[in-house]
């Protein structure tokens, strides 16, 4: 009896530890904004840790030859966030249509395009994190999505030239 008791502690014991690995044994949240910065860093991309105005953490790389920042959403006190948001937006002296937009929000998943006061475009990408996070895998994934994105967003922005 003291085997079967003792055994079933170690597994309610190990049950936390289990739940937070993926197959590739890393989680990612936004609870650790340091960690996905580090991350990207291993991905090979430039990542700067910062601050929000508001000072809920922000990440700064690069995509595609842009700039783009990674916002740390839905935060208690500056920390413990549940989302992050990929954003970037590009000046351009040749304006987007409407009718350019929705075509490429209708033809892409995951990211939306919108334009802003001056017409120029501005482009998003959420991210839940809530809970444990996601394991790397998926974060990487999405990383090359919105690049992906961020690439298809410049080609219709040198057709516009």
């Amino acid at each position: 009896m003291k085997h079967i008791l003792g055994g079933a502690v170690a597994l309610l014991l190990a049950a936390p530890a289990a739940a937070q690995q993926t197959v590739d044994g890393t989680l990612l949240s936004a609870r650790d904004p340091a960690r996905i910065a580090a991350y990207l860093q291993e991905l090979g991309y430039r990542a700067s840790l910062g601050k929000q105005s508001d000072g809920d953490p922000m990440i700064e790389t690069s995509m595609s030859g842009y700039d783009v920042k990674i916002f740390f959403l839905s935060c208690t006190a500056n920390r413990d966030c549940e989302d992050i948001q990929f954003f970037v937006g590009i000046a351009t002296r040749t304006k987007l249509t409407l009718e350019q937009v929705n075509a490429f929000n209708r033809d892409r998943r995951f990211a939306r395009l919108y334009l802003d006061s001056d017409r120029d475009p501005l482009m998003e990408q959420d991210v839940s994190m809530i809970g444990p996070g996601i394991s790397a895998a998926a974060f990487r994934d999405t990383v090359r999505v919105f690049e992906r994105q961020v690439g298809a967003l410049d080609k219709l922005i040198s057709e516009r030239r």
